[in-house]
């Protein structure tokens, strides 16, 4: 048998000497010198540094020498290993760092696929829950179909009652709103035509509190009277509020105190001890001048009441003297009024708007206990409540007088002022008044 190359005799099975083959490369290694040059400038294109490999091929020579026993040479011979491992580093982090992507890449879907695991498992609880509670409320709705059906045609009823009664109460309201309207509209013909050829000047205000304002005629600035004492008490309980005053704060009283006219104080010893809520009452209940001067003055003087009426808009209403003065009176000074005034303060204080729901409350208590009947009030039922305050002055004509009226026919104001009239005339007049105002008011 002859070599392919040097057609010497080789050995049975050969078909290339030893010498020629140690002569021709090994296909394998220059195809893997050609694999690892391509990978090298890969590498460097990606920006891998690139340590030059150092060739560590070790010959049959060498192999022997690796037997030897001097360390010198072995140590030589595993410093050559080493290297060619450290060469082989930088493809070895490539590789490491695409196995790491491929880890995060099935850690992130192995994540997802849990997640949508988890969604199904919480729709089909939530779908179970639902179905339970459906199943429940079925179950619920069979038990009361009945009670149901017997509560639906109960209910259908009430609302036609409910219905039927709306309609009868918003009649009713209607009803009462064009009686009110027509109290309104009458009483004032009325009294025009009662007053017509009387002597004097006549003035009226009325006011259905079911209605939202009042009406009046002839309303002009008049003598007062003791109807004034009604803007003192307002003042008063003004003050009461702002603790300037105290109510059950003592009196004594003294001589020089006592004038003539309406009251009894006049008739007391000097040194009777009144309090505050005492003089207050006298003032109203029995229109006692004395009691109402001893006001003025705890009042801070009839300057300080002035001031008062101004700031609260009362534009005809004037206090220029103390009761019983007729100094006063011969130099011109005289308190005034009007029935706008007055029929203004008793409507705040029927709605108790005036000063405060207590201190309004206590006032119509005072006016509640009012003892002259005799005028507006003379033909008005015991069943209905009454606050009055009448004032009169024959000397000059002046008859005066306002009520509220309260009762479950509805409530009113009504207030009449003259000057300058015949005593009995007016007095006549202002029955007959308060009478024909009652009745309509009765026909609500």
């Amino acid at each position: 048998m002859r070599c392919r190359k040097c057609h010497n005799e080789v050995e049975t099975g050969k078909i290339v000497c030893g010498n020629c083959r140690k002569k021709t490369p090994s296909r394998k290694k220059s195809k893997s010198k050609r694999r690892v040059t391509r990978r090298n400038e890969r590498l460097e294109k990606n920006g891998v540094e690139i340590i030059p490999k150092v060739e560590a091929t070790i010959s049959n020579s060498e192999e022997k020498n690796v037997q030897l026993k001097g360390s010198q040479e072995q140590t030589e011979v595993v410093k050559d290993i080493q290297i060619q491992k450290n060469v082989d580093e930088p493809i070895k982090k490539v590789k490491n760092r695409k196995i790491v992507l491929f880890k995060g890449l099935l850690l992130f879907l192995f994540g997802v696929a849990i997640g949508i695991i988890g969604t199904i498992n919480m729709s089909q609880k939530h779908a179970g829950e639902k179905i339970a509670v459906t199943v429940e409320t079925i179950e619920a709705s069979n038990e009361t179909e009945q009670t149901e059906s017997l509560l639906k045609t109960s209910m259908e009823q009430t609302k036609v009652s409910q219905k039927e009664e709306d309609i009868h109460e918003t009649e009713e309201k209607e009803v009462k709103k064009k009686k009110g309207s027509s109290f309104m509209k009458e009483l004032p013909n009325k009294i025009v035509e009662n007053v017509k050829g009387l002597k004097g000047y006549y003035s009226y205000y009325l006011h259905d509190l079911s209605e939202p304002n009042g009406v009046s005629g002839s309303s002009k600035k008049m003598l007062s009277a003791s109807t004034i004492k009604l803007f003192i008490l307002e003042n008063a309980f003004f003050q009461v509020k702002a603790d300037k005053l105290v109510l059950d704060e003592p009196y004594e009283l003294l001589e020089e105190d006592k004038v003539p006219g309406t009251g009894d104080i006049q008739n007391a010893e000097e040194g009777t001890v009144y309090t505050t809520e005492e003089l207050l009452n006298l003032m109203i209940i029995d229109s006692d001048n004395t009691a109402t001067n001893v006001i003025i003055d705890r009042l801070g003087g009839i300057e300080e009441i002035s001031d008062y009426i101004l700031d609260r808009g009362y534009r005809d209403t004037i206090l220029a003297r103390k009761m019983g003065d007729t100094t006063a009176i011969s130099e011109g000074k005289d308190n005034y009024t009007s029935v706008d005034d007055v029929g203004e303060l008793m409507t705040k204080l029927a709605e108790k708007k005036l000063i405060g729901e207590e201190e309004d409350r206590q006032m119509l208590e005072i006016l509640s206990k009012g003892k002259n009947h005799d005028k507006l009030a003379n033909s008005i039922s015991d069943k209905m409540k009454i606050y009055c305050k009448s004032g009169e002055y024959s000397d000059f004509g002046v008859q005066n007088d306002t009520l509220l009226v309260e009762g479950p026919e509805g409530s009113y104001i009504l207030t009449v002022m003259s000057e300058n009239g015949d005593e009995s005339e007016q007095i006549s007049i202002l029955q007959t008044i308060g009478k024909e105002a009652y009745e309509l008011m009765l026909k609500r």
